[in-house]
């Protein structure tokens, strides 16, 4: 069977505008799943994926023994429902377990070797679900209104005593890529010569 592999750009561009991140979130207590999530400012719906059988991140599956099946990957998969459902959130939820390429939902219903083994009518598998969802998006929502401004002096980045200082601004800005223009870097005092005085200035700078 030939598999076509789908591209991930949409004609107008739009998933562009797009974040996609895969996170380890919390639901019921002490129950963790990864979500693959593609979010967009304003979204008007939700659309919810639970992957089955032998599917996987794309980089797993182009090495391992379903490459043949590469085609629907988690991520290709999320870019087919962005392309059907263009103004919704698009949340992948990865099985807690992979065995021999079965996709265990333990924390959602009860499985032998991948297979439903009880049903539970309590609710409990919607009500992780639901704590994943919200829990994910608090994640989002938090770092959505956090402004960093980050300010460097002479004495940061010119004391030839502690040049890793320098690597140490650069490291921490490259730690930071998910916040984008919310994260700022002002360089102060750069013309004059590295000393504790300027270095305290800098928090009087507007």
């Amino acid at each position: 069977m030939r598999i076509r592999k789908r591209s991930l750009d949409l004609a107008d561009g739009s998933i562009f505008q797009r974040h996609h991140e895969s996170v380890n979130v919390e639901g019921r207590r002490g129950l963790f799943n990864d979500i693959y999530i593609s979010f967009i400012p304003h979204a008007t719906e939700n659309v919810v994926f639970f992957p089955g059988d032998v599917q996987h991140f794309d980089h797993v599956m182009r090495r391992g023994a379903f490459k043949s099946f590469a085609a629907y990957s988690y991520e290709s998969m999320c870019a087919h429902y962005v392309r059907r459902f263009p103004h919704a959130n698009v949340w992948i939820v990865k099985p807690r377990t992979h065995a021999n390429g079965v996709s265990c939902y333990d924390n959602f219903v009860d499985n032998t070797d991948g297979e439903p083994s009880t049903y539970s009518t309590d609710g409990s598998a919607f009500l992780h679900l639901q704590l994943l969802l919200e829990h994910t998006t608090a994640l989002f929502l938090g770092r959505a209104h956090i402004q960093l401004r980050v300010f460097a002096t002479p004495y940061h980045v010119k004391a030839s005593g502690r040049p890793w200082y320098a690597n140490d601004v650069a490291a921490f800005q490259a730690t930071c890529p998910h916040m984008g223009d919310k994260l700022s870097l002002s360089r102060c005092f750069m013309d004059d010569p590295p000393s504790l005085e300027n270095h305290f200035d800098v928090l009087f700078v507007p």
